[in-house]
């Protein structure tokens, strides 16, 4: 025998409740949403707090300013061109008190520089890098990883230096190996123009570009 429910009231209340449920949905949601919006609001200031301690700490050191890709080409009709001379790409580090805290000077023709983001870097201190490629696929990969813009690390390609032990690097890979030679020299207030002056009346940087285009 089958019972039938008479009770209306909880007839009632059976069909009510998928409506209550659908009621509840919207405030259940922008609770979520207001729950996602303060951890995001919690997240980014504890970035930003890093951030502006990395970029605003009066450190007596200094700090990393930005980063330059100063590159050229020129050519003299009826002289060859000097990879490195009259062609250049350039990877600088520029520190806050107006020098370059290191230059990685290569004999290709084009690339690109980047300073990492602080807060990603800050076992390391101030990391920047640079990719540089010529025409023919020789590649030229460069990093400087340095606290206080005098002593740290400078990788090329697969090469470590000692960044205390100067901070311009001459790059060559005409050969179709990576030839660097570290030289100290006094980069304070150096400008994309004053390496172009440089190249043309330094002779120890000529001569090691000239040595390598002799070669080709």
């Amino acid at each position: 025998m089958n019972h039938m429910n008479s009770d209306p009231d909880a007839a009632e209340n059976s069909a009510s409740r998928p409506l209550q449920e659908r009621k509840r949905w919207p405030s259940r949601i922008a609770l979520g949403l207001g729950i996602l919006l303060a951890v995001a609001l919690i997240v980014g200031w504890f970035y930003r707090a890093e951030l502006s301690a990395w970029l605003f700490s009066p450190d007596p050191r200094g700090r990393a300013s930005g980063i330059g890709n100063p590159s050229w080409t020129e050519w003299t009709p009826g002289n060859d061109q000097i990879p490195g001379i009259d062609q250049a790409s350039i990877t600088c580090g520029l520190w806050s008190d107006g020098r370059m805290a290191f230059v990685v000077w290569t004999d290709v023709s084009g690339g690109s520089s980047a300073m990492l983001p602080p807060v990603t870097t800050k076992g390391e201190g101030f990391v920047f890098e640079g990719r540089h490629q010529g025409s023919d696929g020789r590649h030229i990969d460069c990093r400087c990883a340095t606290k206080d813009g005098r002593a740290g690390t400078v990788t090329i390609n697969d090469k470590t230096f000692d960044l205390a032990q100067g901070a311009l690097f001459l790059v060559s890979t005409i050969s179709g190996q990576t030839q660097v030679r570290q030289l100290e020299r006094n980069t304070l207030k150096l400008k994309g123009e004053d390496l172009k002056e440089l190249a043309k009346n330094d002779q120890e940087i000529r001569d090691f570009f000239v040595s390598f285009a002799k070669t080709k």
